[in-house]
């Protein structure tokens, strides 16, 4: 069977969405399914991993269904997602909590008590974490509920647990890792003394070994991608939806670089982001951006 099409899934905050298109880059179909988020009125936000997983499934299943492509005539498989959504999680993927969604502002004291170390690796980040990111998320979950810290075998973003559920390996994007994670590929990537200092000495060990500008995987069963997508496609995520973003409207670019990661450079128009943007492109361009 030729593989002649293209599958790319976002995995947004509200929904999850599939589209397929040629290889052409034209858009064949597309499918959207809702998240059932929780709000809660002292900030915390939340929703179930299986639902993230199950609305994955049933838009993949959609945009096939409607455009009439077999799962096996996919040759590659494209994810992104929000950047900062926190699963915990045991070894197999289980999750022990419900997801807690970037825009959940719980941390917030977190955040603080982190910017009084001022160690050095804050300085990639204006000089603080923000209140959405993993790593105050992770110290929050360890103080106010420790018994599921402890029993976590991962905490990592929902790309990420996604990423496991296609495939059945644990990676983590460089480009998502130096925007949250306080990864700085200029200094040899995490510093375990920072983590130490602000009392999170364990979560190297909770994250993904392997650290990629860009994952390249195969589907680990024989029809083991959504609705049959089936065994050998081959899948390649960028990290956070902001950052594939900022790639789709021109701000930055991808040039292929005669290897898997290729390069994320700017481009040469003006960039016209929000400050808060321009603080994740400047923590990008120490990751995975080049001038």
């Amino acid at each position: 069977m030729n593989r002649n099409f293209l599958l790319g899934i976002d995995a947004g905050t509200q929904s999850t969405r599939a589209a397929i298109f040629d290889c052409d880059g034209k858009k064949l179909g597309s499918a959207e399914t809702e998240h059932n988020i929780k709000y809660f009125t002292d900030g915390r936000v939340e929703h179930s991993p299986e639902d993230l997983w199950n609305a994955l499934k049933t838009s993949v299943t959609r945009v096939l269904e409607q455009t009439g492509i077999k799962g096996g005539e996919i040759a590659g498989i494209g994810v992104d997602g929000t950047c900062s959504t926190t699963i915990l999680c045991d070894s197999q993927g289980a999750p022990l909590l419900d997801a807690i969604v970037w825009m959940d502002t719980r941390a917030k004291e977190e955040v603080k008590s982190i910017a009084k170390s001022g160690h050095k690796v804050l300085s990639y980040s204006g000089g603080e974490d923000a209140v959405e990111w993993i790593v105050p998320k992770a110290l929050w979950v360890k103080k106010n509920i420790p018994q599921v810290y402890h029993k976590s075998s991962y905490i990592v973003e929902s790309i990420n647990w996604l990423n496991f559920m296609l495939t059945g390996r644990w990676t983590a994007s460089r480009c998502s890792s130096t925007i949250a994670w306080n990864y700085a590929s200029v200094d040899g990537g995490w510093d375990r003394g920072f983590f130490q200092e602000i009392g999170l000495e364990e979560i190297l060990d909770k994250w993904p070994v392997t650290v990629q500008p860009s994952s390249l995987w195969m589907c680990k069963r024989q029809c083991g991608g959504p609705a049959g997508t089936g065994r050998g496609n081959t899948g390649w995520t960028r990290g956070s939806g902001r950052a594939c973003g900022h790639a789709g409207n021109g701000s930055v670019r991808y040039r292929y670089n005669g290897n898997v990661s290729g390069i994320i450079q700017r481009s040469s128009g003006p960039y016209t982001g929000s400050h808060r943007d321009t603080r994740y492109m400047g923590a990008l361009s120490r990751g995975c951006i080049r001038s």
